[in-house]
C-alpha cells in the first residue's frame, strides 16, 4: 500500500511525529505542506497532521484538508494533531476538521506536544518561553506520546479502505 503523510510543521514537532510515524508504516512518502502539496490521489492511504496553536489548526494543514476533501473521502485516511493541551484534543479535532473527514478517518489521534522554540519569533517565542517556565515550575511540561503513534499505525494498518 502506498501511503502519504502530509503535514505542516513550523517548529519541527509535527515533522518529528510524521517521521516517527513513517518508520512504523510501510511504503510511506512524506510531504511538508509548508513547502508545497502533493496530490493525494496518487496514494492508497493518506495521513494528515498538523499543530494546534491558540485553538487553530496550522493554516497549511487546514488548506490541504479543504482543497483535497473529495479525494480524501475516497482514501483510507488518518488524522493526527500535535496539541499541548491533551485534555482538549478531541475538541480541537471537532473544531478544526470537517465533520465528514473526521467521521471518514480510520483513526484520529493527538500525539501530545513539545515547546520547541525553533521557528518561533517575537510574541510567540516570548509566550512559549513563559509557558515552558510555568510548566517546569508546575511539573507539567508537555511531551510526545510515542505509544500513541504505535497505536495509530496499528489502527491504520488493520482498517480496511
Amino acid at each position: 500500500m502506498k501511503t502519504l503523510i502530509a503535514y505542516a510543521s513550523k517548529t519541527g514537532v509535527v515533522e518529528k511525529c510524521a517521521k516517527m510515524l513513517a518508520e512504523k508504516l510501510p511504503g510511506v512518502e512524506i510531504c511538508n505542506l509548508r513547502r508545497g502539496a502533493t496530490n493525494p490521489a496518487d496514494y492508497d492511504c493518506v495521513v494528515v497532521g498538523g499543530s494546534i496553536r491558540a485553538g487553530a489548526l496550522s493554516p497549511e494543514t487546514a488548506l490541504f484538508l479543504d482543497q483535497c476533501r473529495d479525494t480524501l473521502l475516497r482514501k483510507k485516511l488518518g488524522l493526527f494533531l500535535c496539541c499541548g493541551a491533551d485534555d482538549q484534543a478531541e475538541e480541537a479535532f471537532s473544531r478544526n476538521i470537517a465533520p465528514e473527514l473526521l467521521a471518514h478517518a480510520a483513526v484520529h489521534m493527538a500525539f501530545g506536544g513539545e515547546l520547541n522554540l525553533d521557528g518561533a519569533h517575537g510574541l510567540e517565542r516570548w509566550m512559549m518561553k513563559f509557558m515552558r517556565k510555568s510548566a517546569e515550575k508546575e511539573g507539567t511540561l508537555m511531551h510526545l506520546f510515542p505509544e500513541r503513534m504505535d497505536a495509530f499505525a496499528a489502527a491504520l494498518e488493520k482498517e480496511e479502505a
